[in-house]
């Protein structure tokens, strides 16, 4: 709700400083122009973005009652030697259309990644970190977050990529445990 409110204020005041800066010069009445215009085209943008969010995160099976965030992480525990689980997290990384790794540190235990942009997204910035804290017990930090810092609504984009990753980690042999989920995509934490 937060975010939404963000939008139509941001949108109803550029559109309404544009109109005015239009009409300021052309009618005596161009302040009531100016805001009934910004307010309107606040309305609609906001509502119309709302909709494509809603229908995407219903097409892609989330839930569409709980908050939306434009960066989501979520921390998971893996019984899986270091190296099992940096294999895994590479091929995690390639279950997100258009994604390319850009760093991959075995030693520090990173993979930063970024997926290309896309009709929802200028791109999206993502980055793992794998913590060994046992003999063959190691805790995965994932992060996905648009690359567009200033992003409002990323229609649920983030929250799939993290949800495509863990996926494919829940799917291999290895006993997986969820211990922080921010973004509240499972359900079962």
């Amino acid at each position: 709700m937060k975010q939404k409110l963000i939008l139509f204020l941001v949108m109803s005041i550029l559109y309404g400083a544009g109109m005015a800066l239009m009409l300021v010069d052309i009618t005596e009445s161009w302040l009531k122009y100016a805001i009934m215009s910004g307010l309107f085209f606040g309305l609609m943008t906001t509502a119309i973005l709302s909709f494509i969010q809603w229908a995407n995160l219903k097409r892609t099976g989330q839930s569409t009652s709980s908050v939306v965030k434009v960066h989501n992480t979520l921390q998971l525990e893996i019984a899986a030697s270091k190296q099992e689980a940096f294999g895994l997290c590479t091929h995690a990384l390639q279950q997100i259309n258009k994604c390319s790794i850009e760093q991959s540190n075995f030693s520090l235990g990173i993979l930063t990644a970024s997926a290309g942009m896309n009709w929802l997204t200028w791109g999206d910035e993502i980055e793992l970190h794998i913590l060994e804290t046992a003999h063959n017990r190691c805790t995965i930090s994932l992060s996905s977050r648009p690359k567009v810092k200033t992003t409002l609504i990323d229609y649920g984009k983030n929250r799939e990529n993290i949800k495509r990753m863990v996926d494919f980690i829940l799917a291999a042999p290895y006993q997986v445990i969820i211990t922080e989920d921010e973004g509240h995509i499972f359900k079962s934490v």
